[in-house]
């Protein structure tokens, strides 16, 4: 589908193999009638999933990542996480690759130090009609502020996510995000009782349910939901 022809910048798509091409923004994933862009129509900087029309008989085959355009001619792109791994509870639009670097900026700025970590939706209750994000956090060294260490998360996110930012203005839609702090071992045994050791398998590091979320909290005793720790305003 795409090499690499220069040191940096992404693949270039290779347009010439009798593949059809079709771009479906990410925010429109799980939708009746989902968006889908040609080649021509891509725009540079934007996220989305791709799916495949091939004469061996694909038919608008979603390949399961998601891409971002770093240039149009020639069409080059970058592979920024999977379809399966984001988080869109209240219309965010959040993807791993935003996560990712909002964890390695918080990290950064307090010293920290993580082992895995993982992001969850969560959800308004009876009490209070806002949702956020719950971020559940293995720290090798925790953070000299942990306050802070969520303030950049936030901050981050909103620089890099335009509906999350919209979302978490005012704190209208969306509350700031919740860090919870897990014991060692935590993710180890998580990976354990689902099959899943070895280096061939990961943690996924956003999903849009709390099915993960809340298997995590319950191996490390910790109630469902969990306790408020340091939120960042």
């Amino acid at each position: 589908m795409a090499v690499q022809t220069e040191p940096s910048g992404g693949l270039t798509l290779m347009l010439d193999y009798g593949i059809f091409y079709e771009f479906v923004p990410v925010e429109d994933l799980g939708r009746d009638r989902p968006r889908r862009h040609t080649v021509a129509d891509v725009e540079v900087g934007r996220a989305y999933a791709i799916a495949l029309s091939t004469p061996a008989g694909l038919w608008s085959y979603l390949l399961g990542d998601t891409v971002r355009v770093t240039a149009q001619h020639p069409l080059r792109l970058e592979i920024t996480g999977r379809t399966r791994h984001f988080v869109n509870a209240f219309g965010e639009n959040v993807i791993v690759e935003e996560v990712e670097q909002a964890l390695v900026e918080a990290c950064r700025r307090t010293d920290a130090h993580v082992v895995e970590f993982t992001v969850a939706p969560r959800y308004p209750s009876p009490d209070d009609a806002r949702g956020g994000h719950d971020w559940l956090v293995e720290f090798r060294v925790p953070p000299r502020a942990p306050d802070e260490f969520v303030r950049v998360v936030d901050r981050t996110l909103m620089g890099l996510n335009g509906d999350y930012r919209t979302k978490r203005r005012g704190d209208v839609g969306m509350h700031p995000p919740r860090l919870v702090t897990l014991p060692a071992g935590t993710f180890y045994a998580w990976m354990g009782s689902v099959g899943r050791l070895g280096d061939q398998h990961k943690v996924p590091r956003v999903t849009n349910d709390r099915t993960l979320a809340d298997r995590l909290l319950a191996l490390a005793g910790i109630p469902v939901p969990a306790p408020l720790v340091l939120l960042g305003p």
